[in-house]
């Protein structure tokens, strides 16, 4: 064990810090950190072997500015971000040597020291970003592949949230009453009213549920690494400004928020709620596969595009290609990670292991995202484009079977930017529409989109022919499309079907997406319009769905519980950014991908259970344009195992 002591010298003088060489399975750790006599940061690393180490903790937290969330994420709104944060780097003291680190480690740094009692002994710390050479590209792909190790290792991980802020006082306060709840009882708690007595006034203030927002918007929780870190710690223990609280604390929270506040919580949280259980002893035991966690990975962020991968070597799983025959195995101890490597040539090389050696083709259904890479093959996901957590089609169609559960090809293509599969040509694509019509006016009210995407699709059936309904009214047929497409294996009652009508001809709403029709196709709908009116007519309007509204039932702040409502808009953000089809054998389905065009051919490939939409091309391959649902299809109703032929996608 060595070790590299501080010094209490002016920053101003000292040389940029030099590593020395870090041996096979060492690594670094703060052994103390102390203030000099100018107020300047100074600490001391030492190395040891990992297996060997003393007792240490590990530090979770954020390179960039931890309250700030931003959309923008190309290179110049990111420099833009730092100017306008503050968030450049600052230097410490490392054995006369200056270390640049982000203003955030900084305030890690000096808000431990501030609070650090005088008994308080120190326990060796490692920090990612100061115990890794991170100038040394091959150091640094030996230590990020040893993570999991090193997270699994430490007695316990802190997790730096940053500094307090305005109303950090107020959501601890929240979360502090909520945690007060007995376990068995706060699972029961049903309505507002409940939460409210339980845990006292605090609940029905407004800005204590807001404060709680704004702390689970922090950057922490969007990182891609803390997933990793906060599963295979042993404990966990979450530092925002002074004050300390167990992890525990985080899920409870957000579960109640969920539940009980007016706000939608961030899918990040969701996330990290849903994988709250996830303790090392139940990881131990189960086989969490690599290509199910990137999908869900694509919601989370990265200063380096490459963890939106690599964050997730250390406990998703997969096979060895040179011994299939050992199970799945970590993919860290498999896959290579390289941060010298560009980001085309590290997403191909991980999908195709998952696709051609794992046999999941699961990631060949993540919804397209509106700008790619260029260079990336079709077949893969773009992972460092932003996704919601309603872009994981493997949720969307759950439960359906178009290939009837079939095992995908094996591909042997030699070429890593081709993935070979085999597949059944079942149409091609005779005419599109936006769900949504440009030139249509937004309803005021969300909830009306499903009316109007309906009367759409209706509308577009209808206008070209009824051969696409085959024995089914053309209303009931948007309705499967559009609830299929949002939800799989909802089938929404008669009485929801009708009371969309009864809002549709209330409203109007049919004008807007009638506004640049031709003559025929607007005689067409205006019969339409009749016979929608002839139900309402006929029923006496009398055809509310009250299983929805009984869902839908407003709190006593007048809003819709969050989790309903967030359900229901994402359904119907899901099909406003899709586009309806129709097919030369008759066929009628939506898909997401605004790139979806006349040509484009519907295939049912063996291993996965959602048809697919491909673009042919002049040399024979194809282009994965994405997932679709198409109403006839879904459960297997045209799939005859044997008819499949070997494709190529590029």
């Amino acid at each position: 064990m060595t070790a590299q002591g501080w010094q209490l010298v002016g920053q101003s003088r000292l040389e940029e810090y030099r590593y020395s060489p870090l041996p096979p399975g060492h690594i670094r750790l703060v052994s103390d950190i102390q203030y000099d006599s100018s107020g300047n940061i100074c600490i001391c690393l030492m190395q040891c072997a990992l297996e060997t180490a003393p007792s240490f903790a590990a530090l979770s937290y954020t390179w960039g500015c931890p309250t700030e969330t931003f959309r923008d994420d190309t290179t110049e709104a990111r420099q833009e971000k730092i100017a306008l944060s503050g968030d450049r780097d600052v230097d410490i003291t490392i054995d006369k040597q200056r270390l640049a680190v982000t203003r955030n480690l900084l305030a890690y740094l000096e808000s431990y020291l501030d609070t650090r009692s005088v008994d308080e002994d120190f326990i060796p710390i490692w920090i990612d970003s100061i115990c890794i050479n991170q100038s040394d590209i091959p150091e640094k792909n030996i230590q990020v592949k040893e993570m999991h190790h090193i997270y699994g290792k430490a007695a316990f991980v802190r997790a730096w949230l940053g500094p307090a802020e305005e109303d950090t006082d107020l959501a601890l306060e929240l979360m502090d009453k909520i945690q007060t709840l007995p376990r068995d009882s706060w699972e029961q708690i049903a309505n507002p009213a409940d939460i409210e007595h339980a845990i006292g006034s605090v609940a029905r203030s407004q800005m204590h549920w807001a404060a709680l927002l704004r702390l689970f918007q922090r950057k922490w929780f969007q990182r891609c690494w803390v997933v990793q870190e906060a599963i295979l710690a042993r404990e966990i223990e979450v530092m925002v400004g002074a004050r300390r609280l167990p992890f525990s604390a985080i899920p409870i929270s957000a579960r109640a928020m969920n539940n009980f506040a007016a706000y939608q919580v961030p899918d990040h949280i969701t996330i990290h709620s849903d994988w709250s259980a996830l303790t090392t002893s139940y990881f131990a035991d189960r086989a969490l596969s690599l290509g199910n966690l990137l999908r869900w990975f694509r919601c989370f962020k990265a200063s380096d595009p490459r963890d939106k991968l690599y964050g997730a070597f250390g406990w998703g799983k997969v096979y060895s290609k040179s011994n299939p025959s050992q199970g799945l195995v970590i993919a860290a101890e498999v896959l290579e990670v390289d941060y010298g490597c560009s980001l085309e040539r590290t997403y191909t090389r991980v999908v195709h292991h998952i696709f051609t050696v794992d046999g999941d083709l699961s990631l060949l259904l993540c919804f397209p995202t509106k700008h790619r890479l260029q260079d990336l093959p079709s077949w893969v996901p773009d992972f460092s484009q932003p996704a919601k957590r309603r872009d994981n089609v493997g949720k969307t169609y759950y439960g359906n079977g178009a290939t009837l559960h079939s095992k995908p090809y094996p591909s042997s293509n030699a070429d890593q930017t081709l993935l070979d599969v085999g597949g059944t040509r079942v149409s091609d694509v005779i005419r599109t529409i936006s769900l949504f019509p440009v030139n249509a006016r937004m309803p005021r009210e969300k909830r009306q989109y499903r009316d109007l995407l309906m009367a759409n699709c209706t509308l577009h059936m209808i206008a070209h022919g009824t051969n696409y309904t085959g024995n089914h009214s053309p209303l009931d047929v948007a309705w499967t499309i559009l609830r299929g497409f949002a939800e799989a294996g909802s089938r929404p009652p008669v009485a929801l079907r009708r009371e969309a009508l009864v809002q549709y001809v209330e409203r109007k709403l049919s004008r807007a997406a009638a506004h640049d029709l031709d003559d025929e196709s607007q005689a067409i709908f205006d019969d339409c319009i009749d016979g929608m009116g002839h139900i309402v007519e006929k029923t006496g309007g009398e055809c509310f769905d009250l299983e929805r509204v009984e869902a839908l039932k407003l709190n006593k702040v007048g809003r819709v519980p969050a989790n309903q409502l967030c359900r229901q808009l994402e359904e119907e953000e899901k099909c406003l950014s899709g586009k309806f089809f129709a097919t030369s054998s008759n066929l009628a389905g939506c898909a997401p991908a605004r790139s979806l065009k006349q040509g484009d051919e519907v295939w049912l490939i063996e291993g996965l259970q959602i048809p697919l939409l491909l673009r042919p091309k002049e040399n024979g391959r194809y282009e994965n344009v994405g997932p679709c649902f198409v109403a006839g299809i879904m459960e297997g109703e045209v799939y005859e195992a044997g008819r499949a032929r070997l494709i190529t996608l590029e």
